[in-house]
């Protein structure tokens, strides 16, 4: 008498579909081309304006690449703001083809991130290139920003979305693009105050006016050649390879700005959104446009009201940045990490970042990026502030 064959357990069928997305992964990173499409050069652009420009129907998409040039004149001796150049660009989204923003950032959060992630600072300057044993390339780009007064002074800098988690090893959160229907665009917004007084300018001091800021704008993405086209679905197809990596948004959320209840020595609480894997939290303590540290006596990721998870001083987890950066964030800018180990909200529903200010000057807020993944699809609740 045969003997039936009991039926996987959950356990099983999720194991042997995270090692069929693995096959499918691997056979896609080695086998399809990765190419750089460049859609155009965009402008010019005043301040406060607003680029919209549509993406290419083609391929995986696993980044966006921003070279953002400027020309700008100095009448009155400026200074740079702290946190410039990346400040140019005040808004950057990139929208899939249910109009959803993945990625919904500033360029600080942005620079910050991705800097964390390759563990350097995003971008060598011409500057810190001059202070190495070799000759300057005429092709550097010079993201330093000149405050001495002239004309037709030009700076240009790069920004990376990205859409794939770590586009060289994974492509969890990959944008299929190739599709004959369906549109899926990227906007940038343009910093209205680019001489001003404060660090939320582009420059804190000083007067001049902008001739013209443009955007050369790349889609990195993998052509999908037929060999190895895989079946996007999580349950698989016969002859083909499951590939569910593009079924994940790995979402960049930094749209919550908040003031209320920011007092000094007060614990301001920030809950984690639910159903989702949290990566990542970056918080900008805006005290008033300025850049400052040394105002945060605590950060905390704290569960279930009365766990402590981690537990920091500004200058402990300052340090904790810097061993695995190399240098600093801009002040007044603070990294909490579960990287590691993914804080995942559908399980445990209650996770907040606690925050405590040793100072508030007026006019204070508090910005954050959240880095996390999500399943397409999901019924998903934003960031919000705790009670």
């Amino acid at each position: 008498m045969a003997t039936a064959i009991a039926a996987p357990t959950a356990a099983q069928v999720a194991a042997q579909n995270a090692s069929n997305n693995m096959n499918a992964q691997n056979a896609i990173l080695k086998s399809c081309p990765r190419e750089m499409l460049k859609l155009g050069t965009f402008g010019p652009f005043a301040p406060g304006a607003t680029m919209r420009q549509k993406l290419t129907n083609v391929g995986l998409l696993r980044s966006i690449l921003l070279h953002v040039t400027v020309s700008y004149n100095v009448t009155v001796a400026a200074t740079p703001s702290r946190l410039s150049p990346w400040n140019i660009l005040s808004n950057i989204k990139v929208k899939d083809y249910q109009g959803t923003d993945i990625v919904n950032v500033d360029g600080v959060q942005l620079f910050c991130l991705q800097s964390v992630k390759y563990g350097k600072r995003f971008g060598l300057s011409v500057a810190a290139i001059q202070t190495l044993p070799f000759s300057v390339p005429v092709y550097a780009s010079n993201n330093i920003l000149s405050g001495a007064v002239a004309n037709n002074i030009t700076a240009d800098f790069f920004y990376r979305i990205p859409l794939a988690y770590m586009p060289e090893v994974s492509l969890k959160g990959s944008l299929l693009m190739q599709s004959v229907t369906g549109e899926a665009f990227v906007e940038t917004s343009f910093n209205d105050s680019f001489f001003g007084a404060n660090d939320d300018s582009v420059f804190s001091a000083g007067a001049g006016t902008v001739n013209s800021i443009n955007v050369s704008v790349y889609q990195d993405y993998l052509s999908l050649v037929n060999s190895v086209l895989p079946y996007f679905t999580p349950q698989g197809k016969s002859g083909q390879i499951p590939f569910t990596d593009p079924f994940w948004v790995y979402e960049l959320n930094g749209s919550l700005a908040t003031s209320s209840d920011l007092a000094a020595g007060q614990e301001k609480l920030l809950n984690y959104p639910n159903f989702r894997n949290v990566l990542s939290m970056l918080v900008r303590f805006d005290q008033g446009g300025s850049a400052l540290a040394g105002n945060i006596t605590q950060i905390r990721i704290v569960e279930n009201a009365n766990q402590y998870v981690q537990t920091w001083s500004e200058k402990a987890l300052a340090q904790h940045v810097r061993e695995g950066l190399g240098t600093d964030m801009p002040p007044g800018i603070y990294y909490v990490s579960t990287r590691n180990w993914p804080v995942d909200t559908v399980l445990y529903g209650n996770y907040q970042l606690g925050i405590t200010p040793s100072a508030v000057p007026a006019n204070s807020s508090l910005s954050v990026l959240t880095e996390s993944f999500y399943m397409r699809g999901a019924s998903l609740t934003g960031l919000s502030q705790g009670a």
